[in-house]
């Protein structure tokens, strides 16, 4: 008598949401309502808080990666907006994960491309406050609030730059690479996962360059721009990952 082997079905692809979880520091994050100090000690009352996040791509022990289709991968996360705050990647094949790779920004490729290709977040018309006309384009970080209770005192940071179409311009696009806490992480249609995400909105100013706020109240590109990207590029982490 022969023994047949029962064949094991190979798990498929499953759903990865990922969490955009605002922060101050190790605060929550709350718009309009409380003062937080920067590392220059600087108190600052954020208003608005928005960035593009894109081209996601996920990394497996082994290291091979799962690019996510580049059609349904930019992403605009808004703190006034609970819904935009989570992403989800319905299709991420089964295997044993260690890391997410994305970008903050919007690459030159789509910034260029014609508007027609442009739409949901990257509409500029819906999506007016978060593009610069003519050759600049999107703009990848914004925020804006106060800095002090005095009238005028409120601080504007606006960061783009993928490099420039017509004319070269500054490239403010940065790669974020990010470790999953106990690494490898299973992915796959048993093993539904939720990448809850830390975003430190003080990393605007904190880090390489600590920029003062009431001495620099103002930066929309120019020269301080860089030091903002170099900045809000650590501004990720993953604090833990849960299934779903």
């Amino acid at each position: 008598m022969h023994l047949v082997k029962k064949e094991s079905t190979p798990e498929g692809p499953g759903m990865v949401a990922m969490e955009f979880d605002n922060r101050a520091g190790s605060s929550d994050l709350k718009l309009n309502t409380i003062w937080y100090k920067n590392a220059n000690n600087d108190s600052m009352n954020f208003s608005l808080f928005k960035y593009y996040v894109s081209n996601f791509i996920f990394t497996k022990e082994d290291g091979s990666t799962y690019v996510v289709p580049k059609e349904t991968c930019y992403f605009l996360i808004d703190e006034a907006d609970d819904v935009s705050q989570t992403v989800e990647f319905p299709d991420v094949p089964a295997g044993k994960y260690t890391s997410v790779t994305f970008t903050i920004g919007v690459d030159s490729l789509k910034s260029t491309a014609p508007q027609s290709e442009r739409t949901g977040v990257l509409d500029v018309t819906t999506h007016a406050d978060m593009y610069w006309v003519w050759n600049s384009g999107y703009i990848f970080v914004k925020t804006e609030g106060k800095f002090s209770q005095a009238a005028g005192a409120d601080f504007m940071y606006h960061v783009g730059g993928f490099g420039g179409y017509s004319s070269p311009t500054q490239n403010n696009l940065k790669t974020v690479t990010l470790t999953f806490p106990g690494a490898p992480v299973s992915f796959g249609s048993n093993n539904h996962k939720h990448i809850h995400t830390f975003v430190d909105a003080l990393k605007v100013v904190n880090g390489s360059t600590n920029i003062s706020v009431p001495t620099t109240p103002v930066v929309m590109g120019g020269p301080n721009a860089p030091a903002i990207a170099n900045n809000y590029k650590n501004m990720f982490v993953v604090d833990h990952i849960e299934a779903e």
